[in-house]
């Protein structure tokens, strides 16, 4: 067995899935080569390890320390061929949107109207059909992700109806959140940006 070493600590999303992603263009499909990928964050860690697993992947992942993770990635007989950038289907459909919230608080001025009101369009918005395809959170728009957010049953009956619920990753980081997580998968933005290619309509409330 080979090993090549990816170092990809210090880097923002979407770097590290970019370089692991160009990393494995280089083995061949059922190679004895393991690609060990180095990240320094959970985001980075979540990311690589659904972009591995998504192309056929395997993933051992091992903790080193508080903040330090190793992915070891074997690429298999069923190595999807297909790039991981290109959807096989990018064409809007009339009712496809996605709302994206940067904010946990809506509109500007008081506080506690702000998030009477994010909580009244939530679950407004559930009443709504068709409901969005997908929902984004980044900025401080990811505190309502959180265990503690005031929406969280709200979203959590999104997720279960399908919508697909996108939480920065790199924000998450940021505001120190990492482990608070309550709904949604951490995201990033090479992601977040191929969801909001595929719909008709981005509602920024």
């Amino acid at each position: 067995m080979t090993e090549k070493i990816l170092d990809c600590r210090g880097l923002s999303c979407p770097k590290p899935v970019l370089e692991t992603k160009d990393a494995l263009d280089t083995i061949e499909p059922g190679s004895d080569t393991v690609l060990t990928v180095i990240v320094d964050n959970e985001a980075a860690k979540g990311n690589v390890k659904r972009f591995a697993e998504s192309q056929g992947c395997e993933v051992e992942i091992k903790e080193e320390g508080e903040r330090q993770f190793r992915l070891f990635i074997k690429k298999g007989e069923k190595f999807k061929k297909t790039p991981f950038e290109i959807s096989c289907d990018t064409s809007p459909t009339l009712a496809s949107s996605a709302v994206v919230f940067s904010s946990d608080v809506l509109g500007h001025g008081d506080e506690d109207l702000g998030k009477t009101l994010i909580d009244a369009f939530c679950h407004t918005l559930l009443e709504i059909k068709p409901l969005p395809s997908f929902i984004v959170c980044y900025n401080r728009g990811v505190y309502l992700a959180v265990q503690s957010s005031i929406v969280l049953d709200a979203l959590r009956e999104f997720e279960r109806k399908g919508v697909e619920i996108l939480v920065c990753g790199t924000c998450l980081r940021h505001y120190g959140l990492e482990k608070d997580l309550g709904v949604g998968k951490v995201s990033n933005m090479f992601e977040i940006l191929e969801a909001l290619s595929k719909v008709s309509k981005v509602i920024n409330p």
